[in-house]
């Protein structure tokens, strides 16, 4: 009975960190972002990565978003614009931006700016 029920967690934890592992939000305009990670690279220099994935069929020349930081209260510190060209439809793009913060503590957003 030991052996079952170890393996029932052992599969449930699991599945929790799937889950976060794919776990998306919602950009706006067709797009969703996800697997980000923000880490100093110098000072208040700091790198932020992650994958943007376009819900639609359509194919993107250059896709914009905005990468929106976020004080501790929920008001807008800072935005930096980031651009990914060649954007096909149904598909998944990573992206990197390197930006300068002070803040210990915040949080973000990315939301889609503008498409041609």
């Amino acid at each position: 009975m030991r052996k079952s029920w170890g393996t029932l967690l052992v599969s449930v934890l699991l599945l929790l960190l799937a889950g976060g592992a794919f776990a998306q939000e919602d950009a706006g305009g067709g797009f969703l972002y996800g697997d980000v990670t923000i880490v100093p690279l110098t000072g208040n220099i700091f790198r932020c990565s992650g994958n943007i994935t376009s819900t639609t069929g359509e194919y993107y020349q250059h896709a914009c978003f905005n990468l929106h930081l976020f004080d501790v209260n929920g008001k807008t510190v800072d935005t930096f614009m980031f651009c990914l060209d060649r954007f096909e439809g149904n598909s998944t793009r990573s992206f990197q931006i390197d930006f300068t913060n002070v803040l210990k503590n915040y949080s973000y957003k990315i939301e889609f700016l503008t498409a041609n």
